[in-house]
């Protein structure tokens, strides 16, 4: 049976990463095979909190790499090589699992697809059916050489990922995965500075130009995964 990973960032938010992985505990079935991959940037000032909240020992399974401050294309995929997880999939810290079994799920449809090129993504319970945490196999890792390529500041990955999936006609939206994105554009949290430093540095804006910019390398991705595709 194949390893689901759930690679995820987080800043500032011990609290809220806690209560994301309660939700992993919650809802995974095969927890031996499920996980959390967390990066935390070592001059998080929050560093010490959570720290203390993984010592719990019900968080053993938890992968931590803390590392340098980055883009989250390299915190990606950074936690991505730290992982031999089969299925790797993208997380945030502002959301939790709301159905049973998703890590089930992802492994029926890993099987459906024995070349291991597909996009994967849950319903994130904003009403925008959007591809907003991905999910694919190691064998798409391998071959593009990353989970995402490190060309924007934090926005737009999924994004990337969506527009390679549909190039080559395999994403697939599960609704039967509830993963609840608890953003603040939905009403569903607080703006803090996790979510404002970007904004208003203006990566938003510079992020949103470079995937506009790079119509060609999404096309040699498009070319690298259908010349793995069965």
């Amino acid at each position: 049976m194949k390893k689901v990973a759930v690679l995820t960032p987080t800043r500032g938010r011990p609290m809220e990463c806690e209560r994301f992985l309660m939700s992993v505990n919650a809802t995974a079935n095969e927890h031996a095979l499920t996980t959390v991959v967390l990066y935390i940037d070592s001059d998080d000032p929050k560093l010490e909190e959570y720290k203390h909240i993984l010592e719990n020992e019900k968080y053993n399974g938890v992968s931590v790499v803390i590392g340098d401050r980055k883009p989250l294309g390299q915190c990606w995929n950074q936690m991505a090589r730290y992982t031999d997880a089969d299925i790797l999939m993208m997380g945030n810290d502002d959301a939790i699992f709301q159905s049973i079994h998703w890590d089930d799920v992802l492994r029926i449809w890993d099987q459906k697809y024995p070349d291991g090129i597909y996009v994967l993504y849950p319903d994130d319970m904003s009403g925008n059916f959007r591809c907003t945490f991905p999910a694919v196999s190691r064998t798409w890792i391998d071959t593009l050489g990353y989970f995402v390529p490190e060309i924007f500041e934090f926005l737009a990955n999924d994004t990337y990922i969506e527009r390679v999936g549909n190039w080559i006609g395999r994403i697939h939206f599960l609704p039967q995965i509830q993963l609840e994105h608890l953003h603040f554009a939905f009403g569903k949290s607080q703006m803090d500075e996790t979510y404002a430093e970007h904004r208003r540095s203006g990566a938003t804006k510079r992020d949103v130009n470079i995937l506009g910019m790079n119509a060609e390398r999404i096309y040699q991705d498009v070319n690298k995964l259908k010349a793995k595709m069965r």
